[in-house]
């Protein structure tokens, strides 16, 4: 869930693609922020790695300007926070980029991910690891409760399809033993419904012959009743 911060404070923000700074983006994409201002045109005090590791200088759009700006040079702060810029130009906060892994153009964040493995009955620990080999992956690793390393039966696709339609089954005969046999049971056989308007084999589509109807009602009425 993203937070309201507003704008920036005696500093001008900037949002660009985490893996490329030379990438502006524009307003409603969720990225790095950058800022810009007096405040860090120095960098780190007397330590130089740690300044070029922490910041860029000159990325190109800001070389390149704008119709209303000229472009300049330029050193800018690397956050490391991901935000957004709302319809009003102000900022909201979504989350750090150290605690995201964006994989095939989505970001994940592995400790959310694991909590939601962590919740489930059976696993005792999850961890996500972050691979690269010819491609970025993302596996997860879990530990299960079961000394024996299965699942529990009830935990079983198979099975819980099994009891819920064997629920299913118990349902309707409860139901039919129950208010549906009973009504029958309690109906006069003349009071039995007799429309038949509208009755088509299920074999040809023909028009069921209502005599015939009605003496296989006569003829099965008797017994359902008894």
């Amino acid at each position: 869930m993203a937070t309201h911060i507003r704008n920036g404070a005696g500093v001008v923000t900037w949002i660009v693609d985490a893996d490329d700074h030379d990438e502006l983006l524009p307003l409603g994409h969720t990225d790095k922020l950058l800022l810009e201002g007096p405040l860090f045109e120095r960098g780190y005090f007397s330590d130089s790695a740690k300044t070029a590791a922490a910041f860029i200088e000159d990325p190109k759009w800001l070389l390149r300007g704008s119709i209303s700006h000229p472009g300049r040079e330029g050193r800018l702060y690397k956050t490391g926070d991901l935000v957004k810029y709302n319809h009003d130009g102000s900022l909201a906060f979504v989350g750090r980029k150290d605690t995201q892994i964006k994989v095939r153009g989505q970001r994940v964040k592995p400790g959310e991910s694991e909590a939601v493995l962590r919740s489930h009955e059976s696993v005792d620990g999850a961890v996500f690891q972050r691979l690269t080999d010819q491609e970025l992956w993302l596996v997860a690793f879990v530990t299960l409760r079961e000394g024996d390393g299965k699942i529990p039966q009830s935990q079983s696709p198979v099975d819980d399809k099994t009891q819920l339609k064997q629920k299913r089954i118990q349902a309707w005969e409860e139901d039919f033993d129950g208010e549906t046999y009973l009504a029958i049971g309690a109906t006069e056989a003349e009071n039995i419904g007799r429309d038949f308007i509208g009755w088509s084999s299920i074999y040809d589509g023909s028009e069921i012959d209502k005599v015939a109807m009605n003496e296989w009602l006569d003829d099965t009425s008797g017994p359902t009743i008894i």
